[in-house]
């Protein structure tokens, strides 16, 4: 593999490591929680809307993407399962394009030191296999990625720090990519890398600004509950991207809710030397429990409109 080659499949895959699509992580003064609200953002699932989920025992959620043409260009079925406490158990993903071709699929399976996901990417033949480790306290502290195709193996070994409420703090990496030949072989042709990650959470969730009305049939104590919940949280305000190579990004946040603190949009800027994409999630109906049921994450530029729809279908405990 040539070193121009290898190059270009480095930016990908880092950019693949990092999620412009963080959407409820949060510090609160419930260590527990904190705790499986950090494993949940860290799985980094493909599509996944990261909000509260304690009391849910199972959901499936379907994804439709469209783009500028606005046809669909691909559906995504997901069955999750989690535990008393929200935190995922178990997650199966398949990707299809619009003519129900599989694209891509994500396996997260429990194990004994902690979760493994398998990802095949059959449109790009590349394959990958992630693995979660916890400490004592169950909140993962080290990930290790394996990516391999045909010309390149790519590995990731990334540290999670926390602070003594069990917020996420930080998160450390390092990287290498090396080169393969056409027989399987190392061509020599290597690269090394290390990235940091700073999370910064605001008071903002107690600053609700009304933007719809309540839904209709909506539990009073479910409602006042989630809205205690809102208020003692500090959400994930900022994310500071740092790289070896001396670049840098940033990833903004902002949140809306409405009068009774229901979490009705989120808008995310992602910055870096090239200038800033913005991305929009808005959730659009929710149940009984106040959990959305419908959400749209859009994705506003210049030169492209994305734009996903989510739909779900909930079980409790």
């Amino acid at each position: 593999m040539k070193k121009n080659a290898l190059f270009s499949v480095l930016i990908p895959l880092l950019m693949a490591t990092t999620s412009t699509h963080v959407m409820a992580l949060s510090c609160s003064s419930d260590a527990k929680k904190n705790r499986v609200d950090a494993n949940n953002y860290i799985f980094q699932l493909l599509d996944y809307i990261d909000t509260p989920t304690k009391g849910i025992e199972k959901e499936v959620r379907t994804t439709s993407s469209k783009e500028k043409a606005n046809e669909i260009s691909s559906v995504a079925e997901q069955t999750i399962n989690y535990d008393r406490d929200g935190l995922i158990q178990k997650s199966d993903y398949d990707l299809y394009s619009n003519k129900n071709v599989l694209l891509y699929s994500e396996r997260l399976n429990k194990t004994n030191s902690g979760w493994k996901n398998i990802i095949e990417d059959y449109e790009d033949k590349r394959s990958s296999i992630i693995k979660f480790v916890v400490d004592q306290q169950g909140r993962i502290v080290q990930s290790q990625q394996e990516k391999s195709a045909a010309d390149f193996i790519f590995i990731q070994t990334d540290a999670y720090l926390y602070d003594s409420n069990n917020c996420l703090i930080n998160k450390q990496g390092e990287w290498q990519l090396k080169g393969l030949d056409e027989k399987g072989k190392f061509t020599g042709i290597d690269d090394y890398g290390a990235s940091r990650y700073t999370f910064q959470y605001s008071e903002q969730a107690n600053n609700p600004v009304a933007t719809t009305a309540p839904t209709q049939g909506t539990d009073k104590k479910n409602s006042n509950q989630k809205s205690n919940d809102v208020a003692q949280a500090r959400q994930l305000a900022k994310i500071l991207y740092d790289f070896s190579n001396n670049t840098h990004a940033e990833n903004l946040f902002v949140y809306q809710y409405d009068k009774n603190n229901h979490l009705v949009s989120i808008q995310s800027l992602y910055t870096t030397k090239a200038g800033t994409t913005p991305y929009l999630t808005k959730f659009i109906n929710f149940n009984d429990k106040n959990d959305w049921l419908s959400a749209v994450k859009q994705r506003l530029s210049k030169d492209e409109t994305r734009q996903t729809e989510t739909k779900r279908v909930i079980s409790y405990y």
